[in-house]
């Protein structure tokens, strides 16, 4: 996975070239909850909020490009492991 930044894109976020399981990911720089996510003093619950909104905006296009690896368990999978991030992360 590599992740790059999408400064013209309004969007939380968007695949970029995708090979197989292999996904591009590019950050939206104009999405306010990915700005918010991106301050040096950004709080913890901006930092999910943005993750969780990133990963079903990717998701869903994946899914509309028919990509290997993004049906529907593989989201809850994913969405799964950002939960057990914020409740390790948040006392």
């Amino acid at each position: 996975m590599a992740i790059e930044g999408a400064f013209l894109s309004w969007q939380a976020a968007r695949l970029g070239n995708a090979e197989g399981r292999a996904w591009s990911i590019e950050l939206g720089r104009r999405n306010a909850e990915i700005q918010q996510a991106l301050a040096e003093d950004a709080k913890l619950d901006a930092l999910f909020a943005a993750a969780g909104l990133a990963l079903a905006q990717l998701f869903a296009e994946a899914r509309a490009r028919g990509l290997p690896g993004s049906g529907l368990p593989e989201e809850l999978v994913a969405g799964y492991r950002v939960l057990a991030l914020l409740y390790a992360h948040v006392p």
